[in-house]
């Protein structure tokens, strides 16, 4: 099993289901422990027609502008990224249940008001 660190800023940080990993505070930031994941075919089918690399995919789950809580089983990672620089929301969907976690599918928007960043 891989670890990977990441760091939030305070006021972007949602509490995760222990399955995911586990936060730890110091005085300005909460560093997330998560575990180690891998790609469903659904996922590595969908990124490609959408021209989502993996390496933009771990980059949104490591390095999250924000975390969101779909269901109990569903964690979605939000990302702004820039392509050509045109600036595009980037959304990872995770099974957080599955050990290691799994990327069930990903996409990437230009509408960041309607879903945030």
């Amino acid at each position: 099993m891989t670890t990977t660190y990441f760091v939030l800023p305070q006021n972007s940080i949602n509490p995760l289901p222990k399955e995911i990993g586990f936060f730890i505070k110091n005085s300005e930031f909460w560093y997330l422990w998560i575990r180690e994941v891998e790609f469903s075919k659904h996922a590595l089918t969908r990124m490609e027609s959408r021209g989502i690399s993996k390496e933009i995919a771990l980059q949104v789950v490591n390095y999250p502008d924000s975390v969101l809580i779909q269901d109990e089983s569903t964690t979605v990672y939000c990302k702004l990224v820039e392509e050509n620089t045109k600036p595009y929301l980037c959304r990872v969907f995770v099974n957080s249940i599955k050990n290691p976690l799994l990327i069930i599918t990903a996409y990437k928007t230009s509408k960041t008001e309607k879903y945030g960043s």
